[in-house]
């Protein structure tokens, strides 16, 4: 992505993962629609740069569950969390900035029989 030259805008923006129930990964939208679970297609769209503020992660079944958080930038997996235990009807918080460039995408994984809420803000500078 070339750097911006022009005007574009900077919003702040919300987006969830309801009901993670699978132990395929499923990627975070940035475009303000609801992410299906299961689907990893998801990527930053072009002209986009992505700045995650916080994401907030409940396990609202019985039982204590595991999750990563996966970021995928220039087809390279980097883990961010990994096997992250969290409790029956627990909530882990992530309060750490990350950075997203086009085509990134960062995903959820969770553990067989999870069920995970998944609620995350962050601020879209879009220069197209």
């Amino acid at each position: 992505m070339a750097y911006p030259s022009g005007s574009g805008s900077e919003r702040l923006q919300r987006g969830t993962i309801h009901n993670q129930t699978v132990s395929a990964d499923t990627s975070f939208r940035f475009d303000g629609g609801l992410a299906a679970t299961g689907t990893s297609t998801y990527a930053v769209p072009a002209n986009h740069i992505i700045t995650v503020l916080k994401i907030i992660i409940t396990e609202v079944s019985n039982a204590a569950r595991t999750f990563q958080l996966i970021v995928i930038a220039g087809g390279v997996n980097m883990n961010l969390v990994y096997q992250q235990s969290v409790l029956a009807k627990d909530t882990f918080i992530w309060n750490e900035k990350i950075v997203l460039h086009p085509t990134d995408k960062l995903l959820l994984g969770s553990s067989a029989s999870s069920n995970f809420d998944v609620h995350y803000t962050y601020v879209d500078q879009d220069w197209s």
